[in-house]
Order: structure tokens, then sequence, then C-alpha cells
């Protein structure tokens, strides 16, 4: 694995590099450590419609306009952080109260109502050395948009736009 690879720290053991463009980008497949690559997806948001944006999960507006995005594997149970607006990227809300108790949210596949999914994450950066001139040091944890992506292992619908941010 490309060491200058801007994969998160939290989500590094967990990335199977797909596409490797250096320090400025990189798409994964999330494997837990035990070699599962179905989740359970569960999310802090609300659920849209891709045609009316350009993703499904959502902020909702009675949570400080939060997104969480979690996967649980189906085979040992180990619950991955995937993303949180609050604490991911380098846009993130880190200044927002980090009070809410809301409840999560089963993504359920529109064809076959199954919570199993095989995901897919895309990290873009502005590069490593740009960062560290701006004095960012954890700049694998800096970056400028992620989007995640999954395939129902049920019935194999592709869901392209699960997050975008």
């Amino acid at each position: 694995m490309n060491p200058d690879s801007p994969i998160p720290g939290r989500i590094f053991n967990f990335a199977e590099i797909i596409e490797d463009r250096g320090d400025v980008a990189v798409k994964v497949s999330l494997k837990c450590t035990c070699g599962c690559k179905n989740f359970n997806v569960h999310y802090l948001g609300k659920k849209g419609t891709p045609f009316l944006s350009s993703s499904i999960v959502k902020t909702k507006h009675d949570d400080g306009k939060r997104i969480v995005f979690t996967a649980k594997c189906n085979a040992c149970k180990n619950q991955i952080l995937v993303y949180d607006s609050f604490i991911d990227g380098r846009e993130n809300h880190k200044n927002t109260k980090n009070n809410f108790t809301g409840k999560y949210c089963n993504f359920n596949c529109d064809n076959c109502n199954q919570n199993n999914l095989n995901l897919y994450i895309a990290y873009n950066s502005c590069g490593k050395e740009e960062l560290i001139k701006q004095n960012i040091f954890n700049w694998k944890d800096c970056f400028e948009e992620i989007f995640i992506s999954g395939v129902c292992a049920g019935c194999n619908k592709a869901y392209n736009a699960l997050l975008e941010e």
C-alpha cells in the first residue's frame, strides 16, 4: 500500500486499494480485518433520492447538519466509523456541538430490502506537500472530498452516490 495515499488513519487497516493516484486521490474497497467485505450500513442523517440531489444520505436539519456513516461487518460484527462530518475531512465542523443522541437509520436496499453492502470509498486531497505547507501534518485525515458507493450483496443493485461530501 502506498504510504502517500490519502487514506485516513481510522480507515487505513480496512482499506483495500482499487485505484491509487498518489497523494491526491485514492479509491478503496472496505474490507474488515476478518476478511469479510459485506457490511450492514447505518447512518445518521436522512435518506434522499439521487434524482433530486447528488447523494442518497443527506443531513437532517434537527441534528446540527451532521452526517455519520458506519459499517458493521456481517461476519464478526466489528463496527467501522467510515465518516463523521463533525471530525472528518478538511472542512469538518469541529466547532459545532457534538451532542446529538439521535437514532441511526439502517440503509436497506430498495430492491431486496437487505442491509448487506460492499462499500467503496474515494478520497480526494489537495496533496501532502500543499497541506504540510499549511502546517497540516495529519494530512491524510484532511481530505477535501469523500465519495461512498456500494453494491447490495443480496441483489447486486449499485448505489453510486451513497454519500458525497
